[in-house]
């Protein structure tokens, strides 16, 4: 996988992918108004695509997936100033069958997932699926995890799409994470398409080794 700065793209599958309109500094942060000292965008890195197959019920070719580390230094809460860190927001460009192009901005407010939408408790425990080949698109995730969560959108599953993984490098360790899993799902509602990731923290070993590992003791 190749981690980029989006502005200096190299090319995929002969073209530079295209860059999403730089959004505004977000306004919430973990659910809580945010206000900013300085405006300062921070870059915006693409980090992967995901190809979808042909027959879904997505109508949509192809997603490319950015993220952009905001400085916690600039912000203010309550007029309060926060502790030194960051936070994270993920945007997925999605192509559809007729050549059009949407951006989605992703953020983490009331939930664990990344999300463009405001729910709260959008996920299940993944287990809890009778049959959780029937909501994918890529084969079931890679959990990293012993206790998977499954995003659901207004309170149904939602599809899996693929997912990807942020090792350290010189990109991820100055403008994004590093040693996450992300595990991107679409959902359709009554108001159109949405996405979600869920990040998990990479392990030594994944969830299948490790039942590899049990079923040999």
């Amino acid at each position: 996988m190749n981690i980029f700065s989006a502005y200096k793209s190299p090319s995929i599958n002969g073209s530079l992918p295209a860059v999403p309109g730089i959004p505004e500094m977000p306004r919430h942060w973990q659910g809580l108004p945010i206000t900013w000292t300085k405006q300062v965008l921070p870059p915006m890195v693409f980090i992967d695509q995901i190809e979808v197959q042909v027959e879904n019920c997505f109508e949509i070719d192809t997603l490319l997936i950015y993220g952009m580390r905001y400085d916690l230094k600039y912000a203010l809460v309550n007029n309060m100033p926060l502790a030194d860190g960051y936070f994270i927001e993920y945007l997925i460009q999605e192509y559809s069958k007729d050549g059009k192009f949407q951006t989605y901005r992703l953020s983490q407010q009331s939930s664990a997932c990344f999300s463009d939408t405001e729910e709260k408790n959008d996920y299940i425990v993944a287990r809890q699926l009778d049959d959780p080949s029937q909501f994918t698109l890529a084969g079931l995730p890679n959990w990293t995890e012993s206790r998977p969560m499954w995003p659901t959108l207004y309170g149904e599953p939602m599809i899996f799409l693929g997912e990807v993984s942020l090792t350290k490098n010189e990109i991820t360790e100055s403008h994004l994470t590093w040693n996450k899993a992300l595990f991107l799902f679409g959902g359709r509602a009554r108001n159109g398409l949405h996405y979600k990731i869920l990040v998990q923290d990479i392990l030594h070993q994944n969830l299948s080794d490790h039942y590899k590992s049990e079923e040999k003791l």
